[in-house]
């Protein structure tokens, strides 16, 4: 699953660049959004694990770009890994894993 967005300055932290609370909030929901690609996956699980690497900055105006895969899906846990991307620099602003139960 890929989407996008620009930030706006209700994504900025205090030093003016994406706030890194709203890139961890972008690994959780749009890998969560990846499983729905997946039939018969209640979504409604929990998260196990969350875990963000932060590699760059962006800014307001700046064009994001979010890729979420699914790495493995047991029949109780789902392995998710996300990029966050800066698509106007071409730059990796984080990476993410998610792990998460949906053996409901």
């Amino acid at each position: 699953m890929v989407t996008e967005f620009q930030v706006g300055p209700e994504h900025l932290n205090q030093r003016g660049t994406l706030h890194g609370g709203f890139i961890a909030h972008l690994v959780d929901a749009i890998s969560t959004y990846a499983l729905t690609a997946n039939d018969n996956v209640d979504t409604r699980g929990v998260s196990i694990d969350l875990s963000i690497s932060y590699m760059n900055a962006a800014k307001e105006g700046d064009n994001i770009e979010v890729e979420a895969v699914t790495r493995k899906l047991g029949k109780k846990v789902a392995f998710l890994e996300v990029e966050v991307r800066n698509k106007d620099r071409n730059k990796v602003i984080a990476t993410g894993r998610h792990t998460k139960y949906v053996g409901v």
